[in-house]
């Protein structure tokens, strides 16, 4: 392996790795530390693909990359999954504070 080959698996073992930690956050649920960490992915992954040449893919670089597809997928599916679940976390609590209120306004003790 050249170095350049060298440095390019490098490269794109760093955004593997990058894109498994954002994933183990999220599904953690630590949102703020993942987006953080999901700029400097995005970041690293456009220098990444804009320095290759589509013409001279190699399979192994093929499979990694399809790698990084198949996290991004499964990343996105389980952030939307999350946020449908706080939609709805969300929605049973304003049901709950409009509940209080209409007691409330009918003259309903809390006690």
């Amino acid at each position: 392996m050249g170095r350049v080959a060298a440095v390019t698996a490098a490269a794109l073992d760093a955004i593997l790795e990058l894109t498994r930690q954002v994933s183990d956050l999220a599904e953690r649920g630590e949102w703020v530390e993942a987006a953080r960490l999901d700029l400097e992915r995005q970041t690293q992954l456009r220098t990444y693909c804009a320095s290759l040449d589509p013409q001279s893919a190699s399979p192994g670089l093929i499979a990694a990359l399809t790698e990084v597809l198949k996290l991004n997928d499964s990343l996105i599916g389980s952030v939307r999954h999350r946020q449908r679940a706080l939609i709805r976390d969300a929605e049973i609590v304003r049901t709950g504070r409009r509940a209080l209120a209409a007691y409330g306004a009918a003259g309903g003790s809390g006690a």
